[in-house]
């Protein structure tokens, strides 16, 4: 095992423990892209971060959708 992935293989296993789902699935094609579109550092760890933002986002609005519990979804351009 390379130090490459034994590195990702453990921020995958933070990325568990500290509830980042996001984190720990978009980590590889992240890591592929930032390798060759030659990212800084900061530039990678702002774009994965703001990956697991994103998605906690959906997911809180999804979810209060879902407890509004309303009788139909409906969108405003659907009036």
């Amino acid at each position: 095992m390379d130090h490459f992935t034994k590195d990702s293989n453990l921020i995958g296993r933070y990325a568990k423990e500290l509830k980042l789902p996001t984190v720990k699935e978009s980590l590889e094609d992240l890591l592929s892209d930032a390798a060759e579109q030659h990212w800084a550092h900061l530039h990678f760890l702002c774009i994965l971060l703001q990956r697991e933002v994103e998605q906690r986002y959906e997911n809180r609005k999804l979810i209060r959708i879902r407890k509004a519990s309303f009788p139909q979804m409906k969108c405003l351009r659907d009036s």
